[in-house]
């Protein structure tokens, strides 16, 4: 199954959208196939992919926590990112710190932070470089 992730709905996120019209698109509580609207909660349909609810960058953000490797792989959006160039600490503290000039509710994104933190192994955030907030590097990733 073809199927796009929207964690939230910044244009920088959904731009491209429009070059694939025929897969199916989802967002923390939707698929949208075509002129349909099906509702679902907690696992991607049809995988073992946990959406995890990340409000504060956007009132729905919401970011993926995948099993690979017998690890939790964090697939964050803008739950963090940084601007190019832009020199950060990838330990708990500097994350939860993290400045987000666009954020909608700073309090929310902290907390929603939190308990990615508590949860994921590894970041994949929206832009920017995966990360290890515990420590040691993916395998094949510096």
């Amino acid at each position: 199954m073809d199927l796009i992730f929207v964690t939230h709905t910044h244009l920088d996120h959904i731009l491209n959208l429009r070059l694939f019209p025929e897969t199916e698109v989802c967002d923390s509580s939707y698929i949208y196939r075509g002129e349909e609207v099906i509702p679902y909660e907690k696992f991607v349909p049809g995988t073992n992919v946990e959406v995890l609810p990340t409000p504060g960058h956007t009132p729905d953000h919401a970011s993926l926590l995948v099993q690979a490797d017998g690890e939790i792989w964090l697939v964050a959006g803008d739950l963090f990112w940084w601007g190019e160039g832009a020199v950060h600490g990838a330990d708990r503290e500097s994350l939860l710190a993290l400045e987000d000039e666009y954020a909608f509710d700073t309090e929310a994104l902290r907390r929603s932070r939190m308990t990615a933190l508590e949860r994921a192994d590894v970041v994949i955030p929206g832009h920017g470089k995966i990360l290890r907030p515990h420590g040691r590097h993916p395998p094949g990733i510096r």
